[in-house]
Order: structure tokens, then C-alpha cells, then sequence
């Protein structure tokens, strides 16, 4: 239970940071998550690649941390692959303009 609170309190800091990033580039929160996959050189792309992975992994945490000792793994495994497949279409499909 503490962990699934630890790890959506990192989250939700790491968004914060991600998303003072892209407000200072004036650009959407996918876009700044693939840009920083993309050239992963500064500071700021290390965060958002560290928010992405916080964010792919929230449903296991926090499924895990109340269905470990059910039969409802299934379900948390099968939201899983579901938000982690729609996270990485929505980062893919946004536009990015490279400097």
C-alpha cells in the first residue's frame, strides 16, 4: 500500500517537472515525452523518460498492491498491456518539430 502511494507521488512529480517543460517549449505533454525519447540529452529529457516509465508501470503497482493474493491479476495485466499499448501510440503519433 506504502509503495503504491510512494509511486504516485513520484508520478505525479515527475509530471509536474515534465509539464513545466513544455510549457516553457510551448508544446503538448506527448510531444515533449517523444522528443525527449528521441534526443535524451539533457536533464529535462532524462525526467520525462523517467515520468513515462513511473506512468507505463502505474497500473501494475497499484493493481499488484490490491489484487496480489486474487484471481484478479489477470485484469490488472490485461490493463497493463492496454494503457501501456495507448500511451506509446499516443507519444509515437504526436508531431514533433526536432531544432
Amino acid at each position: 500500500m506504502i509503495l503504491s502511494f510512494v509511486w504516485g507521488m513520484t508520478t505525479f512529480i515527475l509530471a509536474y517537472f515534465c509539464y513545466q517543460n513544455s510549457k516553457s517549449l510551448q508544446i503538448r505533454l506527448s510531444e515533449t515525452l517523444r522528443l525527449a525519447m528521441v534526443r535524451h540529452s539533457t536533464k529535462e529529457d532524462w525526467l520525462g523518460i523517467l515520468f513515462l516509465v513511473f506512468l507505463i508501470f502505474a497500473p501494475l503497482v497499484i493493481g499488484f498492491t490490491f489484487y496480489l493474493q486474487s484471481d484478479a491479476n489477470v485484469v490488472v495485466v490485461l490493463a497493463f498491456l492496454i494503457w501501456t499499448y495507448q500511451w506509446i501510440k499516443a507519444i509515437w503519433n504526436s508531431s514533433i518539430e526536432t531544432e
